[in-house]
């Protein structure tokens, strides 16, 4: 049996302004649902890599990958994009839909967390914002 979980973090929200902020709510209800409407959707970028499917879409500056089905955590969506608040460092919203195991599910989040962290701190180390666009890569 599945358990589906919705999550959805800020990373940098939470330890740097000491506040979780909530990603944008997800358009979709399903893995499946959300892979068959951003395939199909004008100016998304599909690609995979090692299993790994990534539907980029540019001008919203939203990331979306896709596990793969040899994945502990399949079937499971990351969505990913930059936020960039007034007066605040670079952030990365985060928001997921995992229909496996609670357990996978966590472990897929933390996964993500993990290289959204990396990401943030090299933006800081930089001293500059992402350029217009930019996610975080995939695993």
């Amino acid at each position: 049996m599945t358990i589906r979980h919705v999550l959805c973090l800020a990373v940098l929200g939470a330890s740097a302004l000491g506040a979780a902020q909530a990603a944008p709510p997800l358009p979709y209800k399903t893995v499946a649902e959300a892979l068959a409407a951003l395939s199909a959707k004008d100016g998304a970028i599909k690609t995979e890599a090692e299993g790994w499917v990534t539907v980029t879409e540019p001008v919203e500056g939203v990331q979306w990958s896709f596990v793969p089905p040899t994945h502990g955590a399949y079937p499971s969506m990351v969505r990913r994009s930059i936020a960039r608040p007034p007066g605040e460092p670079a952030r990365v919203e985060m928001a997921t839909i995992c229909e496996a195991s609670a357990s996978a599910c966590t472990a897929l989040a933390q996964e993500f967390e993990a290289q959204n962290s990396r990401f943030e701190q090299y933006v800081r180390s930089r001293g500059r914002k992402p350029p217009p666009g930019a996610a975080p890569g995939t695993p």
